[in-house]
C-alpha cells in the first residue's frame, strides 16, 4: 500500500487533490483569513491551540473535499455550481495538487467517519498556531481555480 494511504475494506484511500470553496481575492488566488469562506482556518473551532499556543496534527485543521468537488457539501458549493448547490455566489472552488504538500509542515489527515468525502489539512508536527497558519498561507499560489 502506498505511503499515506489509509485501507477502507479493499481499496486504497490515495487522494491526489484536495478541493474547497473559497473566496477568491483581487488576484484570483483565495482569500486569507480566519474564515470557513478562506484560505485560513477558525480559532478557536476548526482548530484548537493548546495551553502554550501550539497545534498538532489529529487535532482539527482546514477542511478539504479529497478526490472529487463534488464530494464538497452543498452549502459549501457556489450557486450555480450544482442543482442542489446553496453556498455564496461570487465563491470559487480551488483544487490543491497533493504533492504541493510535500516537504511543508502540513498533512492531510482523512476524516475517520467519512474519509471519502472530508478530510482536514493539519499542522504535520507540533508547532506554533502561527507557524501553521503562515504554512497554509505559504499554499496560496498552489491552489488553482477548478470551478467556475
Amino acid at each position: 500500500m502506498p505511503q499515506g494511504a489509509v485501507r477502507l475494506t479493499e481499496v486504497a484511500y490515495t487522494p491526489s487533490v484536495l478541493f474547497r470553496s473559497m473566496s477568491p481575492d483581487t488576484d484570483g488566488l483565495p482569500r486569507l483569513g480566519r474564515s470557513r469562506r478562506n484560505l485560513g482556518v477558525v480559532v478557536p473551532g476548526d482548530i484548537e491551540p493548546d495551553a502554550s499556543g501550539e497545534v498538532a496534527g489529529g487535532r482539527g485543521g482546514l477542511s478539504v473535499s479529497p478526490c472529487s468537488m463534488s464530494k464538497l457539501p452543498p452549502h459549501r458549493q457556489p450557486r450555480g455550481m450544482r442543482p442542489s448547490s446553496t453556498g455564496r455566489r461570487g465563491d470559487c472552488v480551488y483544487s490543491l495538487d497533493l504533492e504541493a504538500l510535500t516537504g511543508s509542515l502540513l498533512s492531510v489527515r482523512p476524516d475517520p467517519e467519512n474519509p471519502w468525502i472530508h478530510a482536514l489539512i493539519e499542522p504535520s508536527k507540533t508547532m506554533t498556531l502561527h507557524d501553521y497558519e503562515s504554512a497554509l498561507s505559504g499554499t496560496r499560489s498552489e491552489w488553482k481555480r477548478a470551478w467556475p
